[in-house]
């Protein structure tokens, strides 16, 4: 990978998500989809209109906007003030106004998982992990002593996550009855129809991938899963010392062994901002975007370099 190929990657990712945000713009000033039954009839009882874009899901739509968004932010926080500076800049707020069009949940934390890791790579990860323990305990404090006072209603948290609530509850009952194994590959539905909620259920598909992965696969399915993670954190981040700021390299190191320090960065980013997204919308494993992530991260850190005989 070359910094030239890399720029003209990055072109065609920004080409991409800029056709299908003046889609996603057209769908919202004409509050007409072009497609999804389901979503049309969801924005018929609510006050606020989703957009799908050329996707079929609003949260796939908000998926894409989010790597890309992560994306051109790694390459604004690497480049030099300046006319690309700006043109990035504007490109991310074009993207980010696609975005809010999605009402994508989701999407919005998968976004900020990934701007938080730049975060933490340009500038400083201890900051950032001290933010992220900070938030954490807040959350911890407010449930524990103002949860009495606004009264938390469980059932109102579920309607708001359209049902998901529900979803990882009875994955875990899942997971309880079948704990080694599990249920066998693809079968959450017919497992969660059956042995949960009923054949009436409306909302069977799990939008957890952690919860798919452990009712379907057990603690085998598990621990894999669980491994294939570290296994590439480990991959992408092979080399970070020597070339992250925030993680105590000079502002400008570069490794001529590897690839540019942005580029890099991006790919890191957007596979957490991936990783974040399917904790609450699952498609990890299935998504092909996941694995063209980690194939280019992995080239980037280990490059392959042709040697000549002696």
């Amino acid at each position: 990978w070359t910094r030239d190929r890399l720029r003209i990657l990055l072109g065609v990712i920004i080409a991409l998500a800029l056709a299908c945000a003046l889609v996603g713009f057209i769908e919202w000033g004409t509050k007409d989809l072009l497609w999804n039954q389901v979503v049309i009839r969801s924005n018929d009882f609510h006050v606020y209109f989703r957009v799908n874009s050329l996707f079929w899901d609003p949260n796939v739509y908000g998926r894409y906007l989010a790597l890309a968004i992560t994306m051109v932010a790694a390459a604004l926080l690497w480049s030099r003030p300046g006319r690309d500076s700006i043109i990035l800049a504007a490109i991310s707020g074009v993207l980010w106004l696609a975005l809010m069009t999605t009402y994508s949940q989701s999407s919005f934390i998968a976004l900020i998982a990934g701007l938080g890791t730049l975060i933490a790579l340009r500038w400083s990860l201890k900051w950032v992990l001290a933010g992220v323990a900070g938030l954490i305990v807040a959350v911890i404090l407010f449930g524990t002593f103002a949860g009495g006072l606004v009264k938390l209603d469980l059932g109102a948290i579920n309607k708001q996550t359209s049902g998901r609530a529900n979803l990882v509850e009875g994955g875990m009952d899942l997971f309880e009855a079948r704990p080694v194994y599990g249920y066998g590959p693809g079968s959450f539905s017919v497992a969660f129809k059956r042995d949960v909620a009923g054949p009436n259920a409306p909302v069977t598909e799990s939008h957890t991938e952690p919860i798919t992965v452990a009712a379907e696969q057990g603690l085998i399915g598990l621990a894999i899963y669980l491994a294939l993670i570290v296994t590439i954190f480990a991959a992408l981040m092979s080399g970070f010392r020597k070339v992250m700021p925030g993680l105590g390299a000079a502002a400008r190191s570069y490794d001529p062994d590897r690839g540019p320090p942005a580029a890099r960065a991006a790919m890191l980013a957007a596979f957490v901002a991936v990783l974040v997204h399917t904790l609450t919308y699952a498609g990890f494993l299935d998504d092909p975007v996941t694995w063209v992530l980690i194939a280019i991260g992995y080239s980037l850190a280990f490059p392959c370099r042709a040697t000549s005989a002696a």
